[in-house]
């Protein structure tokens, strides 16, 4: 299978396809895959013994904070193996600002319905809480979560940034400007907004008390069942976790979101 591709429509061509036009016709499919805006779906294929599932998931991942890519598996996996359709979403070099950030995520996450994103890092979950201010989702998988309006997540996402050296990176910019903008940045998602997991994949105390407060904060009222919005620790033991959180989301998909 060929590698991901990110596809730049013109305006015309977005209003063509939101209108059912020719272009979007022409548009819609490229080598086996329908298209979205700027990221690229990768269907079922007719030889997937797994039921599809009437949703696509799509992957959000911090750049250089994982030593690799859920992509890779996950692209392959999920449409042949699962019966998901997949799809990827990586900032553009463009974004400046978090206001440009979320801007992209809602322009192409937005262009596909049903998805259910995944959001692996500390950046992309902060964003993707904003992103359902305005935009559904069916449901929102966030790996290892900070809350960047609360001390004890910044100082955290400060101190892991520093310790991979990423202050440099796009990621810590766009925090950046974010902290600087934070009294216009007031994350106000109501709790239990959409169905929603999270995971963290490490042994830190931190990571847990992050993803913990993060799940308070998005449980409804005094709500303290996991289950309603489940908590999930993935094992130390293995470096990249590819098959463990799929095998974790698919179920999560199938039971919660389905």
């Amino acid at each position: 299978m060929m590698g991901f591709q990110r596809l730049f429509l013109s305006q015309s061509s977005l209003m063509t396809r939101a209108g059912g036009g020719s272009l979007a016709t022409a548009t819609a499919h490229l080598l086996g895959r329908r298209t979205f805006a700027r990221s690229a779906v990768v269907d079922v294929p007719p030889e997937c013994e797994a039921p599809e599932r009437p949703v696509t998931l799509i992957l959000a991942e911090d750049a250089g904070v994982y030593k690799n890519s859920w992509h890779p598996t996950m692209e392959q996996a999920l449409p042949q193996q699962n019966g998901i359709p997949y799809s990827n979403f990586h900032l553009s070099a463009t974004a400046q600002t978090f206001d440009d950030a979320l801007r992209e995520m809602k322009k192409d996450v937005g262009s596909v319905m049903d998805a259910v994103l995944v959001t692996r890092g500390p950046f992309a979950s902060w964003m993707a809480q904003f992103y359902l201010e305005d935009l559904p989702l069916k449901g929102l998988v966030m790996v290892d979560p900070m809350q960047l309006d609360d001390q004890n997540g910044v100082n955290q996402f400060q101190l892991h940034y520093e310790k991979l050296g990423l202050t440099s990176s796009q990621q810590y910019k766009l925090y950046q400007d974010y902290s600087e903008h934070w009294d216009h940045w007031t994350l106000q998602l109501e709790p239990g907004a959409v169905p929603m997991m999270i995971l963290y994949t490490t042994d830190r105390p931190a990571f847990k008390r992050c993803a913990e407060n993060t799940a308070l904060r998005h449980r409804v009222g005094d709500d303290e069942d996991e289950d309603s919005l489940p908590i999930v620790k993935l094992p130390a033991t293995k470096s990249n976790h590819e098959k463990e959180v799929i095998k974790t989301i698919v179920s999560w998909v199938t039971q919660r979101v389905l």
